[in-house]
């Protein structure tokens, strides 16, 4: 076992909010989870995993695992062939981070950050909204001003011509460090940096990912992560064949490209008059905003 320590840095607002919807840390479960969720993204991408996959699905018994290791190099098989042979009906999401009868190769040790950088830190609004056929947005400062402006459009008979959407009143924005524990070292270069230049160039941390969050880069001692982007998942399956974390990304123009392509689409926001990260949240929902309205007139 390996402890690796990951300086991560937020782009945008990083939010891990409990059940209860109330966020006091950065909660290492959605952390963990994130990895997961962009691990399995980028092997269905590939097409290295079936797409109606469900982690709750694969389960080990300890004792037929070794029992099936020890018949198969007893048959003249190599220690490694007989260990992939023996996990063979597992897929690859439960061979890294575990299922049931089987604890995951990537956890998390702790997290360590700065507890005043929870909070409104931004000065984001309660919430935003605009008509659908308008591209600014209103700021909505408080609960109490959502609540008069909605039954207001309500009265009106308008409120189905408006989008709203809503901010957490705490999230993280700041750099902080994780020490992962990486129970096999073939992991570490092999899977766990690819995954994390993975995420950092195409996915996000936590959730409210609607909104922007959860966009970071990582910063790894001694090495440079844009270096690792290719998977080698050779030590847990037959193939010896390395997967670029880049194979399953195409660029994109429009928006409902998305849904004409079988890979996972890029599209980037290029506006230079866009001066914070408000302002590229709101440019962000303004075009998905609009591309729900075509959409819809189009069907």
């Amino acid at each position: 076992m390996e402890k690796i320590n990951i300086k991560v840095e937020t782009v945008t607002p990083l939010y891990t909010g409990n059940a209860f919807g109330n966020m006091s840390e950065i909660e290492p479960q959605s952390i963990i989870g994130s990895l997961r969720f962009w691990f399995e993204t980028y092997l269905k991408a590939a097409k290295e995993l079936d797409i109606d996959y469900d982690y709750k699905s694969g389960e080990v018994n300890a004792e037929d695992y070794r029992k099936n290791i020890l018949k198969f190099v007893n048959n003249g098989m190599s220690l490694k062939n007989a260990k992939i042979k023996s996990m063979s009906k597992l897929q690859l999401p439960s061979l890294i981070f575990g299922c049931n009868g089987l604890k995951g190769l990537i956890e998390i040790d702790k997290i360590n950050f700065n507890s005043a950088n929870i909070g409104n830190t931004l000065n984001l609004p309660f919430a935003i909204y605009k008509k659908k056929s308008e591209q600014n947005f209103i700021e909505i400062k408080t609960k109490g001003d959502h609540d008069r402006i909605k039954e207001k459009l309500r009265q009106q008979q308008e409120i189905r011509n408006y989008h709203f959407w809503y901010f957490p009143n705490k999230y993280f924005f700041d750099s902080f460090d994780v020490t992962f524990k990486i129970n096999n070292s073939d992991v570490i270069e092999k899977i766990f940096y690819p995954l994390l230049n993975f995420i950092e160039n195409y996915g996000y941390l936590g959730g409210k990912n609607n909104l922007g969050f959860g966009r970071v880069k990582f910063s790894l001692e001694n090495k440079t992560l844009n270096s690792f982007d290719d998977f080698d998942f050779s030590a847990y399956t037959t193939d010896n064949n390395l997967l670029n974390i880049n194979n399953v990304i195409e660029n994109i123009k429009e928006i409902k490209d998305l849904y004409t392509i079988d890979k996972i689409g890029l599209y980037s926001i290029t506006n230079n008059l866009l001066k914070n990260t408000k302002e590229l949240i709101k440019e962000l929902l303004s075009q998905k905003a609009q591309e729900r309205i075509d959409c819809h007139f189009s069907n």
